[in-house]
């Protein structure tokens, strides 16, 4: 008798350019799924027999079936008669097993310069396995396939490549459309050429194939019927982690982004497709989270157990800003880390009404992702560097905090979403008389904006000084019925009482060195009040001006409560009243001490704050009740005169 190895449409193995494997066939689909169509398994031999012959062969016994490559680890369906299985690469056996797994990734001839990391030219790699009976010698026919080392844009490095802390490149590599583009264009291929055959039982999966989130999956497959989907990621000690898929909408061409896979751990990745007329079905696959951060889960300190229904859905983006760190990591509500998105020092992600995600890619690039990850627009600003906030204008536009034309933090950049066009707001213009120049001109240092829609479709808009420890007020900022002036200030900075018409009165603790501000309007205030959310440093510093840097001071706090300098900054809220020209604090949350950065945001009702030097992170509900505390970095090592710090810590429902 003969038989013949039937290599099952073994074509390509796709290494996105961040890791190393792409298609997983499901070990065991569920019963009762539907099998789809006719498919084309990209990385599964099957050991088929040949029909024209009626006689078994004894070695058939041994031989191993559905040899495939995942993240390192080679699988195959093992025999009972095999004792065990010796595996070689290129001809040089590298290890035995006794299972049906193998961790190629861990042998050190495939280690990181070959096996993790291929060139740009990528080697190929025959694997084979072979059966080994209970005398120890070989039988049967040994099991081989090929896989090779395919970058799809060999100029972006893998994510296992040990790039240096703070490596501006890799931002410019991924950051790039014609890199974009040449990754979309060959993933358009895949579906052109093999579509109809990636079904959810056997779906092109491709890892972090943008380079934009290490902790992602590309999906593509076609269902015969329309159909929602929804995922699940199933890891080892840790909760599943389930998302719906477009929001639930019905479809037969399925592409989307698996997030939430968790570093280091094999991961079930389970898909629940649910028919228009209510039938449902599911497969899963298997893949290694793997990441490049050195950034460990958060850590819990403090939970109010009793009250845990309370703590809000979504991920906690904590934006690094060490010196060597910049990137953005999502956490879930356990600490466990589910993202890493790639940048060059972003302080905030911006989410539009169609679910991209607009943030700094690089210092001088802001970009735009849609769900899948992919850059789809990147605006450059050659001239000017990005510093603290972006958020989203009322004038089709995009608001930035940059440096640039010899000015430091002080310049506002308007881009225009539809042409890319810029137009500069200069912060000095609402200051005259005010000498710039002083100990390295950063005599603003603004760090936060936010929108302030006034009536007849004027905005105006805050902007928050942490060297001046103010909040300004910018009316009609984009010029609507008249140029735009300084409306008020909230300070407590007697070096600006040559502005006193503009000056407001703070009754209660004034803002010292915050950051992260916010406008708020509650129905139930007149229409010429409204409230300033942020986060007080409650550290006076000025390095344009020594003689405000003087932090020998107590304050009376909210409801007599005192407060002494150095040991505690917090969330306050403010009620401004304009036409009084006051402002009142309203409320207010103290958290550990942190003199510089540091964020307050409102999310879903409750309160989530980082106060970043000291690495903590919590979310309080509407009526200063601590939900959960976390800790950042636990562990965390850097280069020495580095910190392990974050500038904000924001959620989102993503």
């Amino acid at each position: 008798m003969n038989y013949k190895l039937v290599a099952v449409a073994l074509a390509f193995m796709i290494i996105a350019p961040v890791v190393y494997f792409v298609v997983l066939k499901d070990d065991k689909p569920e019963k009762g799924a539907d099998s789809g169509p006719e498919t084309r398994v990209d990385n599964v031999i099957d050991v088929v027999v040949d029909d024209d012959d009626e006689d078994e062969d004894e070695e058939w016994k041994y031989v191993p079936t559905e040899m495939r490559l995942t993240g390192g680890l080679l699988y195959f369906v093992s025999q009972p008669d095999a004792v065990e299985y010796e595996i070689s690469v290129n001809d040089v056996v590298v290890g035995t097993t006794t299972g049906d797994v193998f961790d190629l990734s861990a042998v050190a001839s495939l280690s990181e310069s070959s096996w993790r990391n291929p060139a740009a030219n990528p080697p190929v790699y025959n694997i084979a396995v072979t059966a080994i009976d209970a005398d120890g010698e070989p039988v049967g026919d040994v099991q081989e396939f090929t896989h090779k080392s395919e970058i799809i844009v060999t100029e972006i490095a893998s994510t296992l490549h040990r790039w240096k802390l703070g490596n501006t490149a890799r931002f410019n590599e991924i950051y790039d459309m014609d890199r974009q583009q040449a990754v979309r264009a060959e993933i358009d291929d895949l579906i052109a050429e093999y579509g109809h055959g990636y079904t959810p039982q056997n779906p092109l999966v491709i890892r972090n194939p943008f380079g934009t989130n290490e902790l992602g999956l590309y999906i593509y497959f076609k269902t015969a019927e329309n159909c929602s989907v929804t995922y699940t990621v199933v890891a080892p000690a840790t909760a599943d982690f389930t998302r719906i898929v477009n929001g639930g909408a019905y479809g037969k061409v399925h592409e989307f982004q698996v997030m939430g896979l968790v570093h280091q751990k094999l991961c079930d990745i389970v898909f629940d497709i649910k028919t228009s007329g209510g039938a449902q079905t599911s497969s899963s696959f298997k893949v290694n989270g793997l990441c490049s951060s050195a950034a460990p889960d958060l850590t819990i300190r403090e939970i109010d157990a009793a009250n845990a229904d309370k703590i809000t859905d979504g991920l906690i983006a904590v934006f690094e800003d060490s010196q060597v760190r910049f990137n953005v990591l999502l956490y879930d509500n356990n600490g466990i880390k589910r993202g890493y998105i790639t940048s060059g020092l972003a302080h905030r992600i911006i989410i539009d009404d169609d679910g991209n995600w607009i943030y700094d890619g690089t210092r001088n690039k802001v970009v735009v992702t849609n769900r899948l990850g992919e850059v789809i627009r990147i605006y450059p600003t050659p001239d000017y560097t990005n510093h603290h906030d972006i958020i989203l204008g009322k004038n089709n536009d995009i608001l930035r905090l940059v440096n640039g034309d010899g000015q430091i933090e002080d310049l506002i950049m308007s881009i225009d979403r539809d042409t890319g066009s810029t137009t500069m707001t200069n912060l000095r213009d609402f200051f005259p008389g005010y000498d710039f120049n002083r100990n390295g001109k950063d005599w603003f240092h603004a760090n936060s904006l936010s929108i302030v829609p006034e009536s007849s479709g004027i905005f105006s808009l805050l902007v928050s000084s942490r060297e001046l420890s103010a909040v300004i007020k910018i009316y009609d900022f984009y010029g609507k019925t008249q140029e735009p002036s300084l409306d008020w200030i909230m300070t407590d900075n007697m070096n600006l009482t040559q502005y006193a018409p503009r000056l407001i009165k703070i009754n209660g603790v004034p803002n010292l060195g915050q950051h992260t501000i916010t406008y708020i309007k509650h129905d139930d205030v007149d229409p010429d009040k409204y409230y300033v959310h942020l986060f007080n440093n409650m550290y006076r510093y000025s390095s344009s001006n020594t003689s405000y840097t003087d932090n020998d001071y107590n304050f009376d706090g909210l409801n007599g409560a005192p407060y002494a300098w150095g040991t505690m900054s917090s969330m306050d809220i403010y009620l401004i009243d304009e036409s009084a020209g006051t402002c009142e604090l309203t409320q207010t949350i103290s958290v550990a001490f942190t003199r510089f950065q540091g964020s307050s945001d409102i999310y879903d009702g409750n309160y989530i704050i980082g106060s970043s030097y000291s690495k903590y992170i919590y979310e309080y509900d509407d009526q200063g009740n601590l939900l959960i505390k976390y800790e950042f970095g636990v562990g965390l090592t850097v280069p020495a005169g580095s910190t392990v710090n974050f500038y904000r810590a924001i959620k989102y429902n993503i």
